[in-house]
């Protein structure tokens, strides 16, 4: 997993936030080479901006610029500081937090914004065999596998 570097900073009027610097020449979710992920992660982080403006509180937006270069493979974005107690990928949710998760997804899914083109070039979904990276990657396999051509067109 990429992580980019992460600092807490402090504003002059004393709002925290956490500014965070990705190396774009080793963020291939974003787009091949430093110049397509730098135009990948604007992509996301204004589509980000968009959502928390259309009422998705849930969703963490960069403040200001969504994304500044920072030089040819750097780039800087800066997010509130939300207060919480982080959980643990794999750890089980109670059926409350279950429930959230999917009123979340669904408002997430369901909220029309004026999003970017999204630029990155995605290879051919691998569909002909198993996935097994979690309890659930065999359902999204197949779903993928029955709807490839509609998610190739939502990113086209």
């Amino acid at each position: 997993m990429c992580r980019s570097p992460r600092w807490h900073v402090t504003a002059e009027d004393g709002v925290r936030q956490v500014a965070t610097v990705a190396d774009l020449a080793n963020k291939p979710h974003c787009g091949d080479g430093a110049v397509a992920a730098l135009a990948g992660l604007r992509a996301a982080m204004s589509t980000a901006v968009r959502l928390r403006a259309a009422g998705l509180e849930f969703v963490v937006a960069p403040s200001g610029e969504p994304v500044v270069e920072l030089g040819g493979d750097h780039a800087l974005s800066v997010f509130p500081v939300v207060d919480g107690t982080p959980g643990h990928f794999g750890q089980p949710m109670t059926a409350d937090d279950a429930v959230l998760v999917r009123e979340v997804l669904a408002r997430l899914h369901t909220t029309g914004v004026d999003a970017p083109p999204c630029p990155i070039d995605l290879p051919a979904p691998r569909t002909g065999g198993p996935w097994s990276d979690g309890p659930y990657a065999e359902q999204a396999r197949r779903l993928v596998h029955d709807h490839a051509g509609v998610i190739r067109e939502r990113f086209e």
